[in-house]
C-alpha cells in the first residue's frame, strides 16, 4: 500500500511561509554583518593612513630636533640661539634693539545710507 502513496514534495517545503520567512531573517542579519564588517575595514584603514601620517611627521620632528641639538653643542650655535633669545653682547659690541613703526588704521567711514525704497525692494526680492 505504501506504493500508492504521494510522497511529499521537497520544494513544498522550501516555498512554504515559513521557510522563506527564516531564510529572509538569515539574508538580513548576514547582510547587516556583513556591512558592520565592511565599515570596521574601512575605519581601520584610514586609522593605519593616519597613524602612517603621523608617524612620517614625528620622524621629520626627530630630524629636525636632533639637528638643532647638534647646532646647540657647538658654541657658536650655543651663541647665536643666546642672542637670538636674551638682549646679550660681548664686551665692545653694543646691542641694537630696531623698533617697527606701527601703521595707523585708515578712518573708518559710515557707509551711504540706502534710500528707503532700494532697501524695500531688496527686501522683496526685485532689485
Amino acid at each position: 500500500m505504501r506504493e500508492f502513496n504521494p510522497r511529499p514534495r521537497p520544494s513544498r517545503q522550501i516555498y512554504s511561509f515559513l521557510s522563506l520567512a527564516v531564510l529572509l531573517v538569515a539574508v538580513v542579519v548576514l547582510g547587516r554583518a556583513t556591512i558592520k564588517a565592511f565599515l570596521r575595514e574601512r575605519e581601520a584603514e584610514e586609522a593605519v593612513l593616519m597613524t602612517e601620517r603621523r608617524l612620517e611627521e614625528l620622524k621629520e620632528n626627530e630630524a629636525a630636533l636632533i639637528k638643532r641639538t647638534a647646532e646647540l653643542k657647538t658654541p657658536e650655535g650655543l651663541e647665536r640661539e643666546i642672542r637670538r633669545q636674551l638682549p646679550v653682547s660681548r664686551e665692545g659690541e653694543e646691542v641694537v634693539v630696531i623698533v617697527e613703526e606701527k601703521e595707523t588704521p585708515p578712518p573708518v567711514t559710515a557707509p551711504a545710507r540706502e534710500k528707503f525704497w532700494l532697501r524695500f525692494l531688496r527686501f522683496l526680492g526685485l532689485r
